[in-house]
């Protein structure tokens, strides 16, 4: 099985490395990157999440590129990509197929990797089936493209448990089975048992599945796709924090009670902005999109991104323009003698400001639909370096119309996600988990602070005027690391032993500096 698997990579690796030297000058470039994806990965034999990484970011060069130029030859380029990739999953235990793979012992089958290649398929699909004259040329890869993704996207991570869904909101976890590398006939369950496999994806992976669903919705019409990225953003923006007039959210959070050891007060990941990578800066073309196509954001959700982006993270200078992460302003307990000297050192190339983790903090071009300003930033860093397709395509195609509030699918309905929103700063996570609430199977209520506070937690009426009771009322120690200042217990719906009538209710989180609420529903 395992020469089998080998051979196999390899004769698409050197036909591939054949077709590259006749490919047009345009695309060559497109093309090595794919290449070197592939050699990389065929020295393991196999594919996983790495692969699909390193190949979805060769693969971001076509479609700017298309609509820059109307060049069908990308068009073209991409089917051979596409295909070639294609070709180089491995089915598993069930039938379904995945880039099978990974760089260790065990080889995984990978949500996320499947999320980021098949939607610039989808992409191309958009593309091709809106245009009579395309659709003549590329329709059949583009119907073939979307009949892989609804089976071996869609219906493979239903039929495999990994979708949850939670009233108004889902998500994708890992899923738990793994084989021995090279051995994709024999899956067993994740081999360290003790370690609770059953995880929830961060918002990153999350909204790569949603931003499919987006595409597939918009090419089909079919209510189902675009409810299902109404659950996975609406989970995401459950969990923005307001703080004054920005938003601030995390790289993870949990998603059921199974992220959550409320014997230790531990999550399973930890929960803040990310120090050091900027994944918010994708999760932000991630809510345009859902934006654009009218799904959970509204104007005051972009208004509130911009400001962030502008207010709190920029530096003010448009030509010599430095960005801190979204969090870096909020409060926090005194910073260790290492954690000032480690931000210090890397504040001398990378930020305006010293101290904190304000790392990653850069423009979230994403949002040059909205704003003069951000375009102005925007082409200053392209002036300065940062050329190419991207260039072409703000030039050529963003440029072309002005700033604009506007979602660029007017057509399509508008279903947004309301939630109650009130500033603070101090806390960073407010959830509780299921959002239905029951004696027989009890919620998990969560928390996490940044600093020292006194806390309580309390139960409100639905509009959150009257208040029924108190959860816990006492100091929590707060911290800035991921997994410091966690609040977790469980909750079965009573007060001091007393049931709630069944119901809609809000649990509220108050702080010194304000508060945060989440609805939930008393179900028994």
């Amino acid at each position: 099985m395992r020469k089998k698997i080998k051979d196999r990579i390899k004769i698409c690796f050197v036909l591939l490395t054949a077709f590259c030297l006749n490919t047009s000058a345009a695309d060559k470039p497109f093309y090595k990157e794919i290449v070197n994806n592939a050699a990389f990965s065929a020295k393991n034999g196999g594919c996983g999440e790495n692969f699909a990484w390193r190949a979805s970011s060769a693969l971001n060069e076509w479609l700017p590129a298309y609509y820059a130029s109307r060049d069908k030859a990308w068009l073209d380029s991409a089917v051979k990509a596409f295909d070639f990739l294609l070709s180089l999953r491995m089915a598993g235990p069930d039938g379904y197929k995945g880039w099978v793979g990974g760089e260790a012992e065990f080889w995984e089958d990978s949500n996320v990797g499947d999320a980021i290649l098949y939607a610039h398929m989808l992409d191309f699909a958009e593309v091709v089936l809106k245009d009579k004259a395309l659709k003549e040329i590329y329709g059949t890869a583009a119907e073939k493209y979307i009949s892989i993704f609804k089976k071996d996207y869609f219906e493979k991570w239903n039929t495999r448990g990994a979708w949850h869904e939670d009233g108004p909101y889902a998500a994708y976890s890992v899923w738990d089975y793994f084989c021995k590398k090279g051995d994709t006939a024999t899956w067993k369950k994740y081999p360290n048992p003790d370690a609770n496999p059953l995880l929830s994806l961060p918002f990153n992976k999350q909204g790569d599945a949603g931003v499919c669903f987006l595409k597939l919705y918009r090419i089909s019409g079919e209510t189902v796709y675009r409810e299902r990225a109404q659950k996975i953003f609406s989970f995401l923006k459950s969990r923005i924090q307001l703080a004054g007039d920005y938003y601030v959210w995390n790289y993870w959070e949990a998603f059921g009670p199974w992220d959550v050891d409320t014997d230790k007060q531990l999550t399973r990941l930890w929960m803040s902005v990310h120090p050091y990578r900027n994944y918010q800066s994708g999760e932000i073309h991630q809510i345009v999109e859902a934006y654009n196509t009218g799904v959970v954001f509204d104007k005051k959700d972009i208004e509130r991104i911009l400001n962030t982006n502008l207010k709190t993270m920029w530096n003010g200078d448009r030509v010599s323009s430095k960005f801190i992460n979204s969090n870096s302003k909020l409060p926090a307990n005194h910073v260790t003698p290492e954690e000032k000297k480690d931000a210090e050192e890397r504040a001398k190339t990378n930020v305006y400001s010293k101290g904190g983790t304000q790392f990653a903090g850069c423009l979230w071009e994403a949002l040059c639909p909205f704003d003069q300003t951000i375009r102005d930033i925007y082409a200053a860093q392209l002036k300065n370096g940062r050329g190419g397709y991207a260039k072409d395509y703000f030039e050529k195609v963003t440029q072309k119309t002005p700033p604009s509030f506007a979602r660029k699918y007017a057509d399509l309905p508008v279903t947004v996600f309301e939630r109650p929103f009130s500033s603070v700063q101090s806390l960073t996570v407010a959830a509780v988990m299921p959002h239905s609430v029951s004696k027989s199977k009890p919620s998990v209520v969560l928390c996490k602070a940044r600093r020292d506070v006194d806390l309580e937690i309390t139960v409100y009426s639905a509009e959150g005027k009257e208040k029924k009771g108190v959860l816990f009322n006492g100091k929590l120690a707060g911290g800035t690391d991921g997994l410091v200042g966690i609040k977790a217990f469980n909750w079965d719906g009573t007060i001091n032993g007393t049931e709630l009538d069944k119901g809609s209710y809000r649990v509220r989180w108050t702080v010194s500096d304000g508060y945060r609420e989440f609805p939930v529903e008393i179900t028994e």
